[in-house]
């Protein structure tokens, strides 16, 4: 079983409940994520304690991605996991040559 999903947001207070949100969604989906979840969370949530806020008119940009698989009955095939973070323009905000946006 595998996931990929994107969250953004204006903060990183605001980013990891959306994560665990999603990532609740998705061991209901797939139960076998249920294995790997709390370590891709905890990842996401280390990441974030590296991270800087978001600059105005910018936001967090994280992504996850994760993969688990069994062989025979309850027996570990495999696992593997990333998360990234990267800072993206924010919906709707728009910056002119000069830097600040146009007003």
């Amino acid at each position: 079983m595998s996931f990929s999903f994107a969250i953004r947001a204006v903060s990183i207070a605001a980013c990891l409940p959306l994560a665990k949100a999603k990532m609740e969604e998705v061991v209901a989906a797939q139960p076998a994520h249920a294995f790997d979840a709390a370590l891709i969370l905890e990842t996401a949530e280390r990441y974030l304690a590296l991270a800087s806020e978001p600059n105005e008119g910018a936001e967090l940009l994280l992504q996850m991605h994760g993969s688990v698989w069994f062989s025979g009955d309850d027996v570990l095939g495999g696992l593997s996991g990333g998360v990234s973070i990267s800072y993206v323009q924010a919906p709707n905000t728009v910056a002119d040559s000069d830097g600040d946006d146009g007003a």
